[in-house]
């Protein structure tokens, strides 16, 4: 089968590293680009007067009008570092930590950073460095930009290393920490979702006539699941409506894997930094500029979580069901009965989750920082709620089976706008449910 007719090369490049634990072949082609643009860097950081560079040749926030100079570069970049290593530090597994190097290194490829040639190498390396966990305050985000968590994960990658001008900022700056946890919460929910809709499709058939037949390879083969298993025998009434048509919670799953495939490819696909050096010969010059910030990930962000809390419903009627079915037969189970009651509990503990950003304003750094996007724990929101899907699931008796994976395959072909790559399933189950804390 072919996969869907959209393009997700950024997308599926760090999907691809996160599978198979190596670069992408386009990250270490970008390296002449890296070296033609920082020696152009630093052409302008030699300038006399020093210029006033952003992070360069200042310090950061509301500090940036003081000029740090050339004096001991190593030192004041390793103090604009450090200052970030703050909050509450825990552990996250080395496969999560090449996640994000891979959506760093794969905005950076794009170029405009700015970053040495030798610390980029850095980057690109620790795609497939990290083998053991690492510590850092992965949640500590105030939402304009993940500086905190970015940093943590910086000073892993850098270690004990020299850094010259500008290397605090070119790593830590942009909206790549954020996009890889939201990247890890898709692919976790797509885990869930699948799960779910493998149960329910043994209960509900998918309408003849729904406007998801036909909607592209992807709910074609969703749909084919549904279709394998016989309908229930007709009733006196109707079915609830949960049980008499499974196409609206199908198109809601194809929807927002789409909107979420979409909302990352834009973001991973461009470079994001501050500053972003742009032009040409004399007119090459640093920028400032915002896209640290990245609402559309929030918004699609948001939609996941009404997946989510969508899906775990379903969950709960296809647990009622069961249940009642039996009674009817007069064949009621004790282990039926529970799980509606216990997954009812699940519903509520969900419903003290809130991930959607109540507010966008702020005033941090003396107002410098003075708007935000909380797509960082919108992206934890997410995870937790797949992990309450799964413990929904598994009082259900819902393992692992090829409805579950074909279903998966085509939920992710939606994501990614292509077939998976080998590898990303059994990566993806080596990660925590939830490897973020609140």
């Amino acid at each position: 089968m072919n996969a869907p007719n959209i393009s997700r090369a950024a997308l599926g490049r760090v999907v691809a590293s996160l599978a198979t634990r190596s670069p992408a072949p386009a990250w270490r082609e970008a390296r002449e680009r890296i070296v033609a643009e920082r020696a152009t860097v630093d052409g302008l950081l030699s300038a006399d007067p020093v210029p006033s560079i952003y992070g360069f040749t200042t310090l950061l926030g509301h500090l940036d009008a003081e000029i740090t100079g050339v004096d001991d570069v190593h030192a004041t970049q390793r103090l604009l570092l450090e200052s970030h290593l703050i909050g509450d530090a825990y552990d996250i597994s080395a496969s999560v930590a090449r996640l994000v190097s891979a959506a760093k290194t794969e905005q950076l490829h794009q170029g405009g950073s700015g970053i040495d040639p030798d610390l980029y190498d850095l980057v690109v390396e620790s795609t497939t460095r990290f083998d053991q966990p690492i510590r850092g305050a992965w949640s500590a985000s105030y939402g304009s930009g993940d500086v905190v968590p970015a940093s943590w994960w910086a000073s892993a990658v850098v270690g004990d290393r020299a850094l010259v001008s500008g290397s605090t900022i070119a790593l830590i700056n942009g909206s790549f920490y954020a996009a890889a946890v939201a990247t890890l919460a898709s692919l976790k929910l797509i885990d869930a979702t699948s799960r779910v809709l493998a149960l329910l499709a043994r209960h509900s058939p998918v309408a003849e006539t729904a406007p998801v037949r036909g909607d592209g390879l992807p709910a074609e083969r969703l749909v084919s699941v549904f279709d394998r298993h016989p309908s229930p025998p007709p009733g006196d009434a109707q079915a609830p409506v949960s049980l008499r048509d499974s196409a609206p919670v199908i198109d809601t799953a194809l929807t927002t894997f789409r909107h979420l495939g979409s909302a990352l490819e834009r973001r991973l696909g461009r470079t994001s930094a501050n500053p972003l050096f742009i032009g040409e010969g004399g007119s090459f010059r640093a920028t400032s500029q915002s896209s640290f910030l990245d609402p559309v990930l929030t918004l699609a962000l948001g939609d996941a979580e009404q997946l989510a809390r969508l899906v775990l419903g379903v969950a709960h009627r296809v647990s009622v069901h069961t249940a009642a079915a039996a009674a009817s037969t007069g064949a009621a189970r004790p282990d039926l009965v529970q799980p509606p009651k216990v997954i009812s509990a699940l519903i509520e503990r969900a419903d003290r989750l809130g991930g959607r950003p109540t507010r966008f304003s702020g005033d941090d750094s003396e107002g410098v920082e003075d708007l935000r996007d909380g797509a960082l724990l919108s992206a934890i929101t997410v995870l937790e709620l797949a992990r309450v899907i799964e413990d929904a699931v598994d009082l259900l008796g819902g393992a692992a089976s090829d409805d579950a994976e074909e279903i998966r395959r085509a939920l992710q072909s939606e994501l990614l706008g292509a077939e998976p790559p080998e590898g990303l399933d059994e990566a993806v189950s080596t990660i925590a449910p939830n490897p973020f804390r609140f």
